[in-house]
């Protein structure tokens, strides 16, 4: 079996049991794919497995270690813009748990602008909404305007529903 279906399985299990609020639990399915994104090499899953980590780990209470794994989501990152993109995204959810909004802005801003540098259009439009909520919470509302219609449109010719409910609530 290819360990990417296994990684992808292992994140099924990682986000039911962080919706069940077995926070532990959680943790310990993401180390799991981890480990396999590492020992496939493939820094983009493993990235990925770090950024959630981070998450996890900081809904836990232990923000030192969130940061570290960030850190570490960076260096396996780099050298891929979309890799790049989701981990800068991992980075604003943090920053909006510790509170700090210009942070998060930042942190939306470097995912949009490497998803747009990756080709990533889907995933541009996503941190566009994002970035809606933010520009909304700075009180900056011509942007979060503009932004949200290039974000709609795009949202609109993928025929994502759910973001865009998102979109029009915010």
């Amino acid at each position: 079996c290819d360990f990417r279906s296994t990684w992808e399985a292992l994140r099924i299990v990682q986000r039911e049991r962080a919706g069940q609020g077995a926070l532990v639990d959680a943790e310990a399915s993401t180390r799991r794919a981890l480990a396999l994104a590492r020992a496939g090499e493939d820094r983009y899953l493993a990235a990925i497995s770090l950024g959630t980590l981070a998450l996890l780990l900081q809904a836990q209470d232990h923000a030192d270690a969130a940061r570290a794994e960030i850190r570490a989501a960076e260096t396996e990152a780099q050298g891929s813009l979309a890799a790049g993109a989701r981990v800068r995204n991992f980075e604003a959810v943090l920053e909006r748990r510790q509170g700090d909004l210009g942070a998060m802005r930042s942190a939306l801003e470097a995912a949009l602008l490497l998803a747009e540098q990756g080709d990533a259009p889907h995933f541009a439009a996503a941190t566009r909404s994002n970035l809606v909520d933010a520009y909304m919470h700075l009180g900056l509302l011509k942007e979060a305007q503009a932004t949200g219609l290039k974000a709609l449109a795009l949202l609109q010719r993928f025929g994502d529903r759910v973001i865009e409910r998102t979109l029009h609530h915010n």
